[in-house]
Parts: C-alpha cells; sequence; structure tokens
C-alpha cells in the first residue's frame, strides 16, 4: 500500500511539473513561475510615496473617518463623491464607517409602544403558540387570498408579456 502511495505522488508530481513544459496552443508553456510571483511594483511605490510623505493620492481621513463630497446637479439629482466637482459648491462630509446609518429607537419608547399596544388590543390573552389573535384568523385567510389572486393576474400578465414564463 505505501508503495502505491508513493508512486501515486509521483505521477502528481509528474503531472504539475510537467505543465512547465508542456506547450499550449499559444506556444507558450501552460505554466510559469511568473504566474505564482506576485506584481509587488504598485506595493512598492505606495510604500515609497508613503515614506516620502506624499499622501495626494491617498484618500483623506480623519481618525478612520472619509471625506465625501455632496452636491447637486444640474437635474436636481444628487451626487457623492470622494472628489470634489469641477464646478459648483460642494458639502463636505465625513463619514465614519464604525457607526450605524439607521438609528434604533429608544428602549423606552419600544417598551411604551409594545405596552400601549397590548393595552389597545381587545383580543384575550391566550397561552397559545399563535402569532395572531384568534379573532383576526379570518382576516388573515382573505388577505391570503388576495395575495394569491394578484399573483395570478402577475403571472397572467407575464404571459402576455414573455410567452412561456408563467408558472413553472
Amino acid at each position: 500500500m505505501k508503495i502505491f502511495i508513493k508512486f501515486l505522488m509521483f505521477v502528481v508530481v509528474l503531472g504539475v511539473a510537467g505543465l512547465f513544459f508542456i506547450k499550449n496552443p499559444e506556444g507558450k508553456p501552460w505554466l510559469q513561475i511568473d504566474y505564482f510571483i506576485p506584481d509587488v511594483e504598485p506595493i512598492i511605490n505606495t510604500w515609497n510615496n508613503l515614506k516620502q510623505g506624499d499622501l495626494a493620492d491617498a484618500p483623506k481621513t480623519i481618525t478612520g473617518k472619509t471625506q465625501v463630497y455632496r452636491w447637486q446637479d444640474s437635474a436636481g439629482t444628487w451626487q457623492y463623491s470622494d472628489e470634489p466637482p469641477t464646478s459648483g459648491n460642494a458639502d463636505e462630509i465625513w463619514i465614519d464607517p464604525d457607526t450605524n446609518v439607521i438609528q434604533s429607537p429608544k428602549r423606552e419608547d419600544t417598551q411604551q409602544s409594545v405596552a400601549a399596544d397590548t393595552a389597545n388590543s381587545a383580543a384575550p390573552s391566550i397561552p397559545l403558540p399563535m402569532t395572531i389573535a384568534p379573532d383576526q384568523v379570518s382576516k388573515l385567510i382573505d388577505d391570503a387570498k388576495a395575495v394569491s389572486d394578484l399573483m395570478e393576474q402577475r403571472n397572467k400578465d407575464l404571459e402576455t408579456v414573455l410567452p412561456g414564463s408563467g408558472q413553472r
């Protein structure tokens, strides 16, 4: 068994090494050493710029924040870029990537709204594993039927626009 494994490893190594010598249709070997050596020139250039203090190409940051410009174009659409516009005024915005974009509600407000919803609901508290009150089941069924009708209409519309694209 050991000899078989050694033979199999020899065949694999020979097969991979052969790709360095066998030519592809373009006349070049299938594999070259250059494919495995990374291009370090951009890294060296960036390192040299940092050592010289030339940070003109580096993005402007203040303690982890990124500078962004915001302005309205002639059509009234808001534009955002890391470079200021060539014409017109732009607002300078500093973005901290470690903050939430959507603020969460205050905990007290959430508890008060849950308490108000519970006080306003006329359904009795039933210790069942249900997500809705039993008197709302008929409304849920009606809503499900309306969604089903809407999907059927959508499939009919799709069939008229794209024949053969109905239900699958």
